[in-house]
Protein backbone atom coordinates (compact mmCIF):
# COMPACT_ATOMS: atom_id res chain seq x y z
CA UNK A 1 0.00 0.00 0.00
CA UNK A 2 1.26 3.44 -0.89
CA UNK A 3 1.67 6.17 1.73
CA UNK A 4 -1.40 8.38 2.17
CA UNK A 5 -3.36 10.05 4.95
CA UNK A 6 -7.01 11.02 5.20
CA UNK A 7 -7.43 14.76 5.50
CA UNK A 8 -11.03 15.89 5.37
CA UNK A 9 -14.42 15.19 3.93
CA UNK A 10 -14.95 17.66 1.10
CA UNK A 11 -18.32 19.23 0.35
CA UNK A 12 -18.96 21.44 -2.67
CA UNK A 13 -21.12 24.44 -1.81
CA UNK A 14 -22.89 27.12 -3.83
CA UNK A 15 -22.25 29.94 -1.35
CA UNK A 16 -19.04 29.55 0.66
CA UNK A 17 -19.87 32.30 3.17
CA UNK A 18 -23.36 30.87 3.81
CA UNK A 19 -21.86 27.39 4.27
CA UNK A 20 -19.28 28.73 6.74
CA UNK A 21 -22.09 30.47 8.65
CA UNK A 22 -24.07 27.20 8.80
CA UNK A 23 -21.17 25.05 9.99
CA UNK A 24 -19.89 27.59 12.51
CA UNK A 25 -23.08 29.35 13.61
CA UNK A 26 -25.78 26.71 13.33
CA UNK A 27 -23.67 23.63 14.10
CA UNK A 28 -21.23 25.40 16.45
CA UNK A 29 -18.10 24.12 14.69
CA UNK A 30 -14.93 26.20 14.32
CA UNK A 31 -13.49 27.77 11.20
CA UNK A 32 -9.83 26.81 10.88
CA UNK A 33 -9.10 28.91 7.80
CA UNK A 34 -10.78 30.46 4.77
CA UNK A 35 -8.69 30.66 1.60
CA UNK A 36 -9.13 33.33 -1.09
CA UNK A 37 -9.40 30.78 -3.91
CA UNK A 38 -12.79 29.53 -2.63
CA UNK A 39 -12.05 26.96 0.07
CA UNK A 40 -12.59 26.81 3.83
CA UNK A 41 -11.52 24.28 6.41
CA UNK A 42 -13.81 23.56 9.37
CA UNK A 43 -12.81 21.78 12.60
CA UNK A 44 -15.41 19.00 12.87
CA UNK A 45 -14.71 17.70 16.37
CA UNK A 46 -11.68 19.32 18.00
CA UNK A 47 -9.82 16.02 17.57
CA UNK A 48 -8.42 16.45 14.07
CA UNK A 49 -11.42 15.57 11.89
CA UNK A 50 -12.08 18.32 9.39
CA UNK A 51 -14.63 19.33 6.78
CA UNK A 52 -13.48 21.04 3.61
CA UNK A 53 -15.89 23.44 1.91
CA UNK A 54 -15.10 24.09 -1.77
CA UNK A 55 -16.92 26.61 -3.91
CA UNK A 56 -18.80 24.56 -6.54
CA UNK A 57 -18.26 27.37 -9.06
CA UNK A 58 -14.60 26.35 -9.19
CA UNK A 59 -15.38 22.87 -10.46
CA UNK A 60 -18.89 22.64 -11.91
CA UNK A 61 -20.01 19.07 -12.63
CA UNK A 62 -18.12 16.16 -11.19
CA UNK A 63 -15.72 14.18 -13.36
CA UNK A 64 -18.37 11.64 -14.38
CA UNK A 65 -20.88 14.32 -15.41
CA UNK A 66 -23.26 13.83 -12.46
CA UNK A 67 -23.92 17.54 -12.00
CA UNK A 68 -23.16 19.20 -8.67
CA UNK A 69 -20.11 17.40 -7.24
CA UNK A 70 -20.83 14.87 -4.50
CA UNK A 71 -19.03 14.86 -1.13
CA UNK A 72 -15.73 13.00 -1.11
CA UNK A 73 -13.08 11.89 1.33
CA UNK A 74 -9.75 13.60 0.63
CA UNK A 75 -6.40 11.81 0.90
CA UNK A 76 -3.07 13.56 0.75
CA UNK A 77 -0.54 11.25 -0.90
CA UNK A 78 3.20 11.28 -1.24
CA UNK A 79 3.18 10.58 -5.00
CA UNK A 80 -0.12 11.08 -6.83
CA UNK A 81 1.09 9.41 -10.04
CA UNK A 82 2.21 6.28 -8.18
CA UNK A 83 -1.12 6.20 -6.33
CA UNK A 84 -3.05 6.52 -9.61
CA UNK A 85 -1.07 3.70 -11.20
CA UNK A 86 -1.58 1.48 -8.14
CA UNK A 87 -5.34 2.10 -8.19
CA UNK A 88 -5.58 1.49 -11.95
CA UNK A 89 -3.69 -1.80 -11.57
CA UNK A 90 -6.45 -2.88 -9.17
CA UNK A 91 -9.22 -2.01 -11.65
CA UNK A 92 -10.27 1.26 -9.98
CA UNK A 93 -11.69 4.07 -12.12
CA UNK A 94 -9.27 7.00 -11.81
CA UNK A 95 -9.15 10.37 -13.56
CA UNK A 96 -6.05 11.80 -15.17
CA UNK A 97 -3.66 13.66 -12.88
CA UNK A 98 -4.03 17.43 -13.05
CA UNK A 99 -1.31 19.92 -12.20
CA UNK A 100 2.38 20.19 -12.94
CA UNK A 101 5.29 18.42 -11.23
CA UNK A 102 6.61 20.43 -8.28
CA UNK A 103 3.17 21.97 -7.68
CA UNK A 104 -0.11 20.73 -6.26
CA UNK A 105 -1.30 17.76 -8.33
CA UNK A 106 -4.53 15.81 -7.95
CA UNK A 107 -6.85 13.13 -9.27
CA UNK A 108 -10.20 11.57 -8.39
CA UNK A 109 -11.03 7.90 -8.05
CA UNK A 110 -14.31 6.09 -7.54
CA UNK A 111 -15.53 3.09 -5.59
CA UNK A 112 -17.69 0.48 -7.38
CA UNK A 113 -20.85 2.51 -6.66
CA UNK A 114 -19.39 5.69 -8.17
CA UNK A 115 -18.68 7.39 -4.84
CA UNK A 116 -15.82 9.85 -5.40
CA UNK A 117 -12.53 10.23 -3.55
CA UNK A 118 -9.93 12.96 -4.06
CA UNK A 119 -6.17 12.39 -3.88
CA UNK A 120 -3.57 15.10 -4.03
CA UNK A 121 0.09 15.79 -3.46
CA UNK A 122 1.67 19.05 -2.43
CA UNK A 123 4.74 19.31 -4.64
CA UNK A 124 6.07 22.26 -2.66
CA UNK A 125 6.09 20.54 0.75
CA UNK A 126 7.46 17.39 2.31
CA UNK A 127 4.86 14.71 3.04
Amino acid sequence: MLKRRAQETLYYVDDLDAAIAFYTGTLGLSLIEKFDFGFALIDADGLGSTIGLMSASLHGADDLGHGHPRPRLVFQVEDVEAQVEDLKSKGVTVTAVSGEKGQTRAAHFYDPDGNPFFIWEDGSAEF
